[in-house]
């Protein structure tokens, strides 16, 4: 609507001014570990000018237990993350929407599996607190990270900036998550060797231990003296280089909770007999 002032002093008002064009609609690729959220998503954001097609996100093949191994391996060219199975569209899309946990034991490779088989620009709104988890997505390709909780028109603009090219994420803040992804990774694997440096039995006396059995309890169901068990702890602690029994099940606890795919005995390296 255009006003202009006439000769005579009335004020004449048209209606013949362009309209504001509407912004150009985006190509969206979806990746969640939930159908029901991603097919949500979708829909809402085709309602806000993006057109976006859902990735069947797979789960990775089983693992293959080892009996003499704190390994756990998977079949000869298996790949260890999940992977999105997707017919290759005629054009690549504009963007790559990744929602998910980060929870993974591998979240790097997840990440970087994800970027390699579609390679364009990847978000990732992640229900996992800003941390190293973040800096594992973006180590893994991801050119920004944000919050779960963010609102839908929030990240409408950020798909369209990252679409137009712009940088979303500063380079300063970048950095300090990738380092502090890096610093936990390299104190991950340390804590895993140690944990895998345990003998069978000392490897049975810590997940008792986890299970809240005291040392008497684990020496009745054992058939040796209470003596034995405090020993076998002493090189439990020893070799886990702590202080405590309840620091020995911290670490347990800790590698378990960053192999969630693995069965309890084979992230700790528990044979199927003691």
């Amino acid at each position: 609507m255009v006003a202009r002032v006439e000769e005579d002093g009335a004020v004449a008002v048209s209606t013949d001014a362009t309209p504001t064009p509407e912004p150009p609609r985006v190509r969206l690729c979806l990746a969640s570990d939930h159908p029901m959220v991603a097919e949500s998503v979708r829909v809402a954001l085709g309602a806000r000018g993006i057109d976006t097609v859902v990735l069947r996100w797979t789960d990775p093949p089983p693992v293959e237990k080892r009996p003499d191994s704190a390994v756990a391996t998977r079949a000869p060219g298996a790949v260890s993350t999940r992977s999105a199975r997707l017919t290759r569209p005629r054009h690549l899309p504009d963007v790559g929407l990744l929602l998910s946990a980060l929870s993974s034991s591998e979240p790097e490779a997840e990440m970087r599996s994800l970027s390699t088989q579609l390679p364009v620009r990847w978000v990732v709104l992640s229900q996992r607190p800003r941390g190293s988890d973040w800096g594992a997505a973006l180590d893994g390709g991801a050119c920004a990270v944000v919050s779960g909780s963010t609102r839908l028109d929030e990240i409408v603009t950020l798909v369209r900036q990252v679409v137009a090219g712009r940088d979303v994420m500063g380079e300063a803040e970048r950095e300090e998550l990738v380092a502090t992804w890096q610093r936990v990774r390299v104190e991950s694997k340390r804590r895993t060797e140690l944990l895998a440096s345990l003998s069978p039995r000392e490897r049975a006396v810590l997940e008792d231990l986890d299970a809240g059995r005291p040392v008497t309890t684990i020496a009745a169901a054992s058939g040796v003296s209470v003596a034995t068990v405090r020993t076998q702890v002493r090189g439990i602690l020893r070799k886990l280089d702590v202080s405590s029994q309840l620091a020995a099940v911290a670490l347990l606890r800790d590698v378990l909770d960053r192999s969630p795919m693995l069965p309890r005995d084979v992230a700790a390296g528990r044979p199927d007999h003691p």
